[in-house]
Parts: structure tokens; sequence; C-alpha cells
């Protein structure tokens, strides 16, 4: 059985074998592969950077490390979602056939850092895979032998400022093995794929002794990806691979991605059909093999079934990696090139501290072997435990490895302490401009440290690397800007070689004597600058602006041009149209260069709608990678501290308002505009409208004025009730490095909850509700919104919007509702007429983006007989009655999120008290109580009764709550049998009626074996499924999917009867790896004894260390 601990330990045999046997690459590229792709890395870097050219020797290094990067249990490690933010998460929609592997960190993530990958789980987990190690590799770990885990950045650059450069370029390979699994989909879609990846399968095929000739081609005109920071290599390439292709299981709409989206029609190719679309560059590329074309389908929304990405002739997987290698190579080789430069910085930091010629890695790493022994057992436990669910296995004691070799018992060791880091200031305060010495003790000698400053009055932190000395410590003058912010500082700094951090301490920044000062007015066309004395007046000031042509270009772009926005490389970042807490007046626009390099936007013009505003940029006005560039009203004074680049005149309006970016050829670049209000911003509280960070979405900043020229502040997350202010958050401490913005996946906008009728009279009081998942406010007026109903035969019916509100607040609500016959309390955003289709039984509605039916869907819901098409999946079964809606299941635990998982059926429930903007209390019949116990419990199964089974086979199950009130509806649970065979295919289930509860303290009987000629009498529902009389599991399961196995989530109870199989684990099994012939036998009582020929796989590298 699936939940015994023997089959588990099995199962990461398993996962081991294949990892060993050098089989199809089971979580990423294999070995070989990465080996192909980071020796192609290094050659297409040398050709770049022929002045930085890696010798034959470190690439050999790099290479190997990047070899390294798959030893179990890492790569689960290495998957990074940059839709929904997380590493891999086991979701069975996906990855149901396969065992629940838990939830793991993001690669990004993993890859910097060392407290994690120093963690005694994967201390434990090294000592488990070593025998992977030793055959894949043919050696030991270069550092530290089998216990090593720590391959971060941050040591790698250590390495490489200490001169160590063959460990630097080692410890790199592993960095760029973690890029080059970005550019595998499973890995950026959430899709394990454990056992069958066709990308991964084809790509297996090329190595260093068969390497893909093309790919030599492919790269030849491209160059390296540039960017300022690892993370941004990571976010740009997962966005690549997650918004382009498609994983084994995660094709279509239904796998919860909106991204990549084929044409409507197929291409066929040899008499087979394959869905396409348009790669950056405009050439056409195969998505995925249509086995049955029909001619009507939508190509978004086939079954799975019906999809794969296996072909005869491998069509779809060589244009994958086509395009994948080389996107692989370009990225790779950007991180190589940042790695150097950081290298090299970091190395002159050091050049002035003495170097300590004994200071040896092993032996400073010796006081760490104490503590990793004393968590051995018990992390080698969680190792098992989190990888695989369930109990801890409490088998290291039980399970040899050599039959000679006598059960090894580990004692605990005394913990070695030692002092932590601290730090100090000379003074407790520093004027403006000034200089603050901040001094590092007991830190790792010959390491570094990172110092972080954290900035009044938002929590802005300041990070920088330092060099520590062979004494452990380091002298920082840290130099305050003129215009530094006021307050009180916070200071700390961590030991990078250690994981430990010190204490915070503070220091005032004063404010620094008035001194006269200048401000900068925009150049002319010319360059020549225009300097104007701060003390002037609005008047003058507004004149002199006028006199030198800064609001009256040459030549004004057309605003009301019919165009659509490139964004791309400049963009509209954040806007103070209600001004600033000190005044009305102080408005201010800031404008972001998202791109990787300089941008000179000389001759650029910003306007706005009402003609107020007409800016055009001099010729010297840059913007570097990454910056910002603030534009001020009237004076320096409106974005409070922080300095102007250029001062305009012109005021924004709060309503009916637009801004527009054009470039020095009038193409437009960007835009924003209020329709009659704009998508975000809080006149009351003079909060901003910033853009988000990880889309280009609009929300309220989450700071009183905003954060002119710094990185935009997270917005405030909302879950629950409608109509109250969502709480703004504590800003973070960890700064988040600017992404290289790929094109991001569309916006996510759920409908969570339909009324169709109030009843007699009430024909017409019906409402949709709809919800943002999403951290952005949403101008649904520019989106733009549109709303179809279908009758009970699925005729479409496009309802014209009158907008009262246009903005969707983020994880907020927005109501919809016919102009007249609703009658709720709860206000709407925006009304349609009722005439024509109006919400019905049988019926469906779906919002879009075009008024032409079933066309750029963003979510629908169907209801009854609904036909096909108007649904997601499958309907909800019932049809809601009078004063019910069908609602969106909610998570009660632990973040309140709405369930969407593509299927209308298991998605909603019947809701007695509706809820517009959840207004009222939660008051769902049914919530979803994940992570909670539900009281529910079989306690009896008649199997065998007395004669004939017909009419008397039994279930009972009973509602342990001592409550008052607390009946569980059971509308959407299921109860499902499996009969001695043991085989889930065999697996039957029986859904539980509409409306169906369980009372407090009650028992809810089904009855089994019911038919016409032998009705079950005196139950609360019949099945005429039979019980086998020897053996069999009832499951009550709280939704109606069939379940995967006995560890489904979903499983509230289960009732095992008879002989039910169980298995234990046998006390002699043993698995003995050879090293030698290069294999393992393992063995167990009453079982032949099972060897495995291992296949070899040399290292290129030597043994350095």
């Amino acid at each position: 059985m699936e939940n015994s601990k023997f089959v588990k330990f099995l199962i990461l045999i398993i996962i081991l074998g294949f990892f060993v046997f050098g089989a199809p690459p089971v979580l990423a590229y294999g070995v070989d592969t990465h080996a192909f792709l980071t020796s192609e890395a290094v050659n297409f870097y040398n050709r770049n950077f022929p002045n930085k050219i890696i010798s034959n020797e470190l690439k050999t290094y790099l290479i190997d490390g990047s070899r390294w990067g798959n030893r179990v249990p890492n790569p689960m490690n290495h998957f990074y979602d940059p839709i929904h933010s997380r590493g891999y998460n086991y979701t069975s929609k996906i990855d149901g056939y396969i065992p629940n592997l838990g939830n793991w960190q993001k690669s990004k993530d993993w890859a910097q850092n060392r407290v994690r990958q120093n963690h005694p789980f994967y201390k434990a987990s090294a000592i488990i895979g070593s025998v992977v190690n030793a055959i894949q590799e043919r050696k030991t770990n270069p550092l530290l032998g089998e216990t090593e885990t720590d391959f971060t950045w941050q040591r790698a650059l250590d390495f490489y400022a200490s001169g160590e450069k063959e460990k630097a370029f080692f410890a790199l390979g592993h960095i760029i093995h973690l890029i080059q699994d970005k550019s595998v989909p499973g890995h950026t879609r959430n899709d394990a794929n454990l056992f069958d990846s066709p990308y991964e399968f084809y790509a297996n095929r090329f190595n260093l002794l068969n390497p893909d000739k093309k790919l030599s081609e492919n790269i030849k005109n491209k160059k390296p990806i540039i960017l300022n920071n690892l993370n941004s290599y990571f976010e740009g390439l997962a966005r690549y691979s997650n918004n382009n292709f498609y994983s084994k299981d995660t094709i279509g709409i239904q796998s919860g991605y909106s991204l990549p989206k084929p044409e409507a029609y197929p291409k066929k190719i040899n008499g087979l059909y394959f869905a396409f679309r348009k790669d950056e560059f405009g050439e056409d590329y195969l998505l995925f093999l249509i086995k049955k074309y029909k001619g009507e389908e939508n190509l978004f929304s086939l079954n799975k079934e019906n999809t794969g990405l296996r072909d005869p002739q491998n069509l779809v997987m060589s244009g994958y990696w086509s395009r994948l290698s080389v996107k692989s190579i370009q990225y790779s080789a950007g991180v190589i090139n940042l790695f150097i430069e950081e290298g090299e910085k970091l190395k002159k930091e050091k050049q002035n501290i003495a170097q300590n010629p004994q200071n040896n890695f092993l032996g400073q790493a010796l006081g760490a072997v104490s503590s990793f022994i004393d968590f051995l057992i018990n992390s080698s436990q969680q190792a098992f435990s989190l990888m695989f669910g369930g109990d801890n296995l409490e088998l290291l004691d039980k399970v040899s490895l050599d039959k000679n070799e006598a059960d090894i018992s580990l004692r605990r060791n005394e913990t070695i302490s030692s002092l932590r880091p601290f730090i100090s200031v000379e003074k407790t305060y520093v004027e403006q401009g000034g200089t603050i010495k901040i001094r590092g003790q007991k830190f790792s000698p010959n390491k570094s440290a990172t110092l972080f400053v954290i900035e009044p009055p938002r929590g802005i932190i300041i990070q920088k690397t330092l060099a520590v000395d062979n004494k452990g410590e380091f002298i920082e003058n840290y130099i305050l800007s003129s215009s530094a912010f006021l307050g009180t500082y916070f200071v700390y700094a961590q030991d990078v070689f250690a994981g430990v951090s010190t204490d915070r301490i503070k220091f005032q920044v004063l404010e620094k004597p008035k001194e006269q000062t200048q401000i900068r007015e925009t150049e002319q066309e010319e360059g020549e600058s225009l300097v104007q004395e701060k003390n002037q007046t609005e008047e003058t000031i507004k004149e002199t602006i006028k006199e030198t042509g800064v609001q009256v270009p040459d030549k004004v772009c057309d605003f009301n041009v019919v165009q659509s926005p490139l964004r791309q490389k400049i963009i509209i970042n954040e806007v103070a149209w209600m001004g600033s807490t000190e005044s009305s007046s102080n408005e201010w626009i800031e404008i972001k260069n998202i791109s990787g390099a300089e941008i000179n936007i000389a001759g650029w013009q910003i306007l706005d709608k009402g003609g107020n505003i007409k800016i055009k940029f001099g010729s010297k006005d840059k913007i570097s990678a990454g910056g910002f560039y603030l534009l001020e009203r009237t004076d320096d004074n409106s974005a409070l501290n922080v300095k102007a680049d250029i001062i305009y005149a012109g005021a924004l309006s709060n309503e009916n308002e637009g801004l527009r970016l054009f470039d020095s050829q009038c193409s437009l670049i960007d835009e924003v505009s209020s329709n009659p209000k704009w998508p975000a911003g809080d006149a009351a509280s003079r909060r901003t409208m910033e853009r988000s960070r990880d889309n280009l979405n609009w929300h309220t900043s989450s700071f009183i004025d905003g954060t002119p020229k710094q990185e935009n502040s997270e917005p405030a997350p909302f879950f629950g009730g409608g109509g109250a202010a969502p709480a703004v958050p504590t800003p973070t401490l960890t700064p988040t490095p600017t992404p290289n913005i790929q094109p991001s996946e569309p916006l996510k906008i759920i409908i969570s909850e339909v009324q169709i009728t109030g009843g007699a009279g009430q024909a017409d009081n019906e409402f949709v509700e709809l919800y943002n998942p999403t951290s952005s406010a949403v101008d649904l007026s520019v989106l733009p919104l549109k709303l179809h109903i279908k009758n009970s035969r699925g005729t479409n019916n496009h309802k014209t919007l009158n907008f009262i509100n246009t903005s969707i607040p983020a994880y907020g609500y927005f109501l919809i509702g016919p102009a007249s016959g609703y009658t709720g309390s709860v206000s709407l955003d925006a009304t349609y007429s009722v005439s024509g289709n109006k919400l019905v039984n049988n019926g469906a509605v779906y919002i879009s983006t075009n008024v032409t039916a079933d066309t750029d869907v963003i979510d629908k819901v169907g209801w009854g007989s609904q036909p096909a098409g108007g649904f997601e999946t499958a309907p909800f079964p019932d049809n809601p009655g009078a004063n019910q809606s069908i609602h969106r299941k909610l998570h009660l635990e632990p973040n309140k999120r709405f369930i969407d998982n593509g299927n209308n059926a298991n998605d909603f429930e019947i809701q007695n008290c509706p809820s517009p903007k959840a207004q009222s209390k939660i008051c769902s019949s049914n919530p979803v109580l994940e992570n909670s116990a539900i009281p529910l419990k079989i306690v009896e199964v008649v199997f065998n009764p007395e004669g004939s089974d017909a009419g008397k086979e039994r279930v009972v199950i009973y509602n342990q709550n001592d409550e008052e009130e607390s009946a569980i509806n059971v509308s959407n649970y299921s109860i499902q049998y499996l009969s001695l065979s043991g085989d889930f295919n065999d697996l039957k289930k029986r859904n539980f009626k509409t409306g169906q509860k369980i009372p407090s303290k009650g028992f809810f009987k089904i009855g089994m074996s019911c038919s016409t000629a032998a009705p079950c009498q005196g139950v609360d529902l019949s099945w005429s499924q039979s019980l086998h009389n020897d053996a069999g599991a009832v499951f009550l399961v709280k939704n109606k999917d069939k379940i995967s196995g006995v560890n489904d989530s979903d499983i509230v109870d289960v009732y095992k009867y008879g002989n039910w199989p169980e298995i234990n684990i046998p006390s002699d099994f043993s698995a003995v790896y050879n090293p030698n012939n290069l294999t393992i036998n393992f063995t167990w009582s009453a079982n032949p004894q099972l060897t495995y020929q291992i296949k070899e796989h040399n290292s290129p590298a030597k043994i350095i260390f």
C-alpha cells in the first residue's frame, strides 16, 4: 500500500536509482546534457568577451560543477515558477500520478541561501546519496567529501576573490546548472515529470560526445543576456520558458497557466495536426500535437488525452530545443560575465587585507562537523518525511548498506559554542552628507560579511558586501548622501560563512544646515541646461520653463493617436496625481528603465490628456539600467526629500485624465488613464499610484507619499469581507532586486459568486461577483472587461456594461448586476440590461476582453446541464434556488484564498446566504477545511450480512462535532470504494446529493447493493455498488474527484475491512553497493536477490582539493 513505510523507502531507492543509472532525465537535463550546454556557454562567452577568456582548465571545473548539481535531493530545489512565485509545490492536478514529494524552495533563493544549503537535512541526504555521486563522478566531492552541500553564489565569489579559481568555477557550475534548469518548461511550470518528460528525453541525446551541431549556428548571431543581478537571470529565463512552452502535464488553459496561447487554428504537417504560435521573431513554432482534430475545438482547452508533446518526427520537441537551448546559453554566458565582474570587485576589496596562506576550508569547517553529527539521525528521518510525507521512517538503524556491517548507533556530541559577531559605530548621530564609521568584529577570518543599513521612513535596506581580514574584523566608512532621509537608521551585519547575524544597532541622521541650493531644469534640445535658484517663486519657475521650450516641444506628439503601448525599456512607474501630505499641488511622475542597458531618452515626450503637461527630454537625458527618472511639478519639493531630475509645470486632474509616454519618433511607449478615476492611488491618505514589480499592473502604494526613486512597495493583501480598506503591511527588510521584466502573463480575474434569481417576483434579482486574486488593482474599463451570458441552450449574449466604478482593487471584489431588478444592499460597480439573455437555470456566464463569443476568455462558470463550451472542465451540477448562489469554495486556512482548479464542478458550492463582495460573514455551507480536522468518521461497514447482500450492505458515517448548529454539508463530498484488487483503476465512486448534511452527533447511512428489486430501507443515500465479502476499503472524500491513492490529501477517513493487505518493513532488508563492479544488490526475506548494473558516468575534472 502507498502509505506503508517500506514502500516509501523503496520510492527513495527508485529515485536514487534513476539518478544512479543515468537513465532518462527524471528531474531536468541529464548530467551529460548539462555538461554540453555549459561547454557551449563558455565557448559563447569567450567569443563575446575576448579580453576575459576562460581557460580550458577552468572550463573543465565549470563543467564538472554543472554535472554535480543533480545530486539528490537537490534537484527538488531546482524549480522556479515565476507566475506563482514558488519552487516545486506538489499539486495533484499536475503530478497526481506520482508520490507527494512535498514543497521545496525556489531555485533562485536556493542558489543564494547558504544557511539552507548547509541545513542538516541536506547533510544527511548527502550521505544517503553518496553512492550516486561516486558513480556519476567517479571521485569524491572536491569540497569536504560526500557531506559538502554549500555551493552558493556568495561562496563561489569568496573563492574567486581569494584566488581559488578552480573552486570558484566548480561552485559556479552549480549556479549555471540552476540557470540551465530554467530553460526546462517543467521546472518553470511546477511539473516534476518524475518518470516521463518528453522535452528532457529529447534533450538528453545531446552531450559532449554527441553535440547538437545546429546549436552553434543558431547562437552565432546572438549576444549574451546582460543583467545587473543574479535574480534577474532566474526571473528572465524562467518567464521565457513558462510563457512560451508547455510541459507534459500543463498543456492548455486547464493547467492553471494562461500562456502560451496557440493560434485559433492548427497547422497540418504530414497528415498530423499541431497547435502553433509565433515566437519573438515572428516565426511559427509548434506547441503540441493534436491527436484527433475535429475542426471545431478550442485548441487552448483541449482534453489532456487529445494533446501531446511527442510526434513521430520530433517536430514539437526539436522546435522547443532549438529555442530553449539558445536562451540557456545566452543567459548562462551572462551569468558567467556577472560572476567575473562581481568577483573582480570583491577581489579588489580584499587586496589590501593580509591573507592567511594556511587558511584551509576543511580546517575552518571542522567546527561544523559536531553539529552535523548532532542532527544526523533526526535529519535523515526529516529527509524521508519531507520528500514523501507521512511519519518519519525510523529506518537508519535497521537497514544495513553492507551485509557484514553491524548496526551503527550515532552518539550525540556536545554542542560547540562560539561567540557571535558584533558591530559598533563611532558615534550615534551624523548629519546629512556625513560619514559614520562601522566596525565589525568576531567574523570568520578572511571571508566576507554583508552589511545591512535600514533607512527610515520606509525600511528600505541598503546592502553591501565587505571583505573580512585575518583577525575577523572589518571597518566600513559609510557615507550618507546630502539628501539622506532624516531619522533613525538601523545597522546589522551577517557573517556569510557562518550564516549568523549580529544584533541591530542604530544611529540618527540629522538635518544638514540649510544652504542656497539650485535645481536642474529640463535641458533644451541643444543640451543647454537652465539653472534656477530654489527660492524663486512658482510663477517665475513656470515662466522660465515656458521660455526654455521644455513644455512646448518643436513637434508635439498626437496624444489621441490610436496605438497599443509597447511597454518596452521605459515605463511610467509611479504617479503622485493626488499630491503629497504637504500639498495637493506636490505632484510628481516617475519613469523607470526596465531594460538591462542604459537608455537615452532625448526627444521623448510625456503628455497629459488635458493638454496641461508637455514635457520633452533633452539630449543629455539618460536612464541607467534599472534606474529611475523623477519629474516634479513646480519645484524640487514635490517629492519630499528626493532630488528631481526635471521640474515641470502643469497639473494633473483627479478624474478623466491620462498620461502618455512617447519616444523620439512619437511611438507610444506607455500610458495610464483615469476613466473616470485613476486605476490606483488614494487622495485621502496621499498614497501614490505604483506599478507592481512582478507585472505591469497598477496598485496603491503601501506608503504615504509613495516611493520616489525607489523600488515600489508591495500592495497590501486583502482577504474576506469587501468594502474594507486593505491593511498596509509592514515593509519587508529584504530588498527585491529589479528584475528584467519579460512580457507578463495576462491578468487573472475570477468569477467568485453568481446568483440567478431572488425567487417569486424577483426573477431579475441576480448578480455576478468578480474577484481579483493578484497584488495589483486593475482598471476594467481599460482592460476592457466584457460580460457574456449564455442561456440553457448555450446561446451567447454579450452584455454592454455601464461602469459605475472601473477599478477592481488588489485582492478585492467587483459586483455586476442588472440596472433594474437587483435588490441587494451591496452597491453594484457595473450594470447591464436584462433584456435578451439573463442568468437562468442550466446557464453560464463568462468574462473576456472581446465582444466576440468565446474569444479571449478570462474566466467562465456554467451550472446545471449547460452545454459544452460554457464551463471549465465540467459545469457545477446543480442550479441555485431562490436566494441561493453558487459560490467559489474558500480555503479557510492558512490564507483564505479562493479555489480555482479549472473545474466548475469541484470549485463551486451552493451557498444559502449569498454574500456579494463578501460583506456579510463567510457563511459557506461547505467550506474546504484544508489542514484542519474534519470531524467525520466512517464508524461501520456492513459488507457480509446474513443471507443475500442485496439491499442490506451499509456504510455509516458519524459527525463527531459537539457544537450546536455544526452540521456538515457534504454536497460536494463523495464515497469511494476499492475492492481487494487494490488497483486504483478499479475505484468506484458515488457522489453525495446537493444539500445533504450530517448533523452534530448525527449518523448518515449509505445503503449498498441497492436496486429497484432490492431497495435499501432507512438510508440517506443509496448506491448500487456491492462490497466484496472478503476485503475492501471505503473512503470518505471531500470532493467528487477520484482519489489518486491512499495518501490523497482529500481523504477525510478510510475504513478497511477483512484481510486488506498491509505491507510491513522486513527487518532483514538490505541494499549493498559494490564499487568494484558498479552494482547494487537489494535483498530481503522470501524474495530473490535483485541486482542492478549501474551505468558509469566519468567526470572530466581532476581531483584538485
